[in-house]
């Protein structure tokens, strides 16, 4: 990580993820500040999505709860209603990062 920042000349590092605890993410932000740049926690007016319409948010707190499985059935019914439905879905990096 440090590396990285430094080589990329990083002045701004944003955490997005979930299923980490307080302390893992306390940890990744000191070690990032350590390297000069700054570490950023996005919150809910960086990343919530107006609308006019009605809207239906499908949430958990951890991975692998069902949550596509769970949208997937919503947007179902909701056709099956004659509702017109668009599906949006919260960009969650995978896998590994380094």
């Amino acid at each position: 990580l440090e590396r990285l920042v430094s080589d990329l000349k990083v002045d701004e590092v944003v955490f997005g993820y979930s299923d980490v605890t307080h302390e893992y993410v306390m940890h990744l932000a000191s070690r990032v500040m350590a390297t000069g740049a700054s570490f950023k926690l996005l919150g809910p007016k960086e990343t919530m999505l107006q609308s006019k319409k009605p809207c239906i948010g499908v949430v958990a707190s951890r991975t692998g709860a069902g949550k596509s499985q769970t949208s997937r059935r919503v947007v179902e019914i909701l056709k099956g209603w004659g509702k017109k439905v668009v599906s949006v879905r919260h960009p969650m990096p995978y896998g590994d990062l380094a």
